[in-house]
């Protein structure tokens, strides 16, 4: 009997293929000769071990995908099924408590500016300028003064002074005095010698003469007015949270990692003009990636759907009321350039309408997104093109 072809009847009686005519022919053969025996009993004990280490044994991925490309089928790898190794960093701490982290902040910024707003509209507080009334002091002379009056003064030092016999109660009222005399009366000290004393009573009674017995001065009134002030400051500084929704293409039919707050972004704006703001804006989302990947000559097609971190510096305009009558609404475009957590660099553009309440903090906007993702694998670049919608609100300080 040939060796050989006994030998192939042993592999197939193990496998099952051997038929029952050769299977008579195989045990005679194994009866009388020894050696056939001996590789019986190693074909046994590899398949008893193979048997038993089936359910632990994993085939290596690359000759899964030899196999598969031989048979013509493209296969959709996920490089998260793939074994990872522990990574103990502080980023990588940091990224499985951030979620937690981002929801306390929302949540703390929500309640500030919620409580913020009832303290600041609950009393409004203004502040009143209280009116002053400025009366320049007025010098009287009348005929009916004695040298007496004079005398009773002199030890003060002073020049005697009255008030007007009217009082002016309008605003603004004035009183008739001839031009001359408020020219020439002039107001003079007093000294205690004869002499001095002698040349005021001179002058004066020459002032008398000219007042025409007219005792009432131009007395002006100064008002101001009451001003009313706004202490609320303009309100330049913008938090956003947004929602993203929409399809990327290529777009593999193939479960996504989502992650928790994926498809959201949060951003921080300043007012740099009336309708112009600049902020930053970072989020988590979902992009199809589909690349090829070459190893030992041979071409493999990876498809994923992997959930992106990103950050991007934006530019936002709105449209001024006079252009856009309808109260409370504003169209809006906004445009993001940044990168991505896969390296490679991101640009968006968003359209939409925003909705402001009038003496609100908040504002709502609703709009479509569209995005550009490139990303390199060997050398070569990749890119993914995604549309949808995005859904939001910002919080203005």
């Amino acid at each position: 009997m040939d060796f050989e072809k006994t030998t192939e009847m042993i592999i197939q009686y193990l496998d099952g293929e051997l038929s029952y005519q050769e299977e008579e022919e195989l045990f005679n053969a194994l009866a009388t000769n020894e050696e056939l025996r001996n590789i019986m009993r190693e074909h046994l004990t590899i398949a008893r071990t193979i048997r038993n280490d089936f359910d632990a044994y994993q085939p290596p991925t690359e000759a899964t995908l030899n196999i598969l490309t031989s048979l013509g089928i493209s296969p959709a790898i996920n490089n998260n099924s793939q074994p990872t190794t522990s990574d103990n960093s502080i980023l990588s701490k940091t990224k499985k408590f951030a979620p937690y982290i981002l929801l306390v902040l929302i949540t703390s910024l929500l309640t500030y500016f919620v409580t913020s707003t009832y303290l600041k509209h609950g009393e409004p507080k203004t502040e009143v300028v209280k009116s002053i009334v400025q009366t320049p002091p007025v010098i009287i002379a009348t005929p009916m003064e004695s040298n007496e009056t004079l005398t009773k003064n002199k030890s003060h030092h002073s020049i005697p002074v009255a008030k007007s016999e009217k009082s002016i109660a309008q605003e603004n009222s004035f009183q008739f005095v001839p031009k001359n005399s408020i020219l020439n009366e002039k107001p003079i000290a007093i000294n205690e010698t004869k002499s001095n004393q002698f040349s005021f009573q001179k002058e004066l009674y020459s002032n008398r003469q000219n007042h025409q017995n007219y005792s009432y001065v131009n007395r002006i009134s100064i008002q101001t007015p009451f001003v009313v002030r706004n202490n609320e400051e303009p309100r330049n500084i913008f938090f956003t949270i947004r929602g993203i929704t929409g399809k990327s293409f290529p777009n593999p039919n193939i479960s996504s990692s989502d992650k928790f707050l994926s498809n959201a972004s949060v951003g921080l704006y300043f007012t740099q003009w009336d309708n112009v703001k600049f902020g930053i804006e970072f989020g988590n989302e979902v992009f199809g990636l589909s690349y090829l990947n070459v190893k030992d000559g041979v071409e493999f097609t990876y498809e994923q759907k992997p959930s992106i971190y990103w950050g991007a510096v934006a530019i936002d305009y709105s449209l001024p009321a006079q252009v856009f009558s309808i109260p409370g609404l504003h169209p809006f475009a906004t445009v993001l350039a940044g990168s991505s957590q896969i390296g490679g660099p991101l640009f968006k553009g968003i359209i939409g309408l925003k909705y402001h309440p009038f003496g609100s903090n908040f504002e709502m906007y609703l709009g479509s997104e569209g995005s550009l993702l490139f990303y390199q694998n060997q050398k070569n670049y990749y890119l993914t093109r995604k549309l949808g919608l995005t859904y939001g609100l910002s919080i203005i300080f």
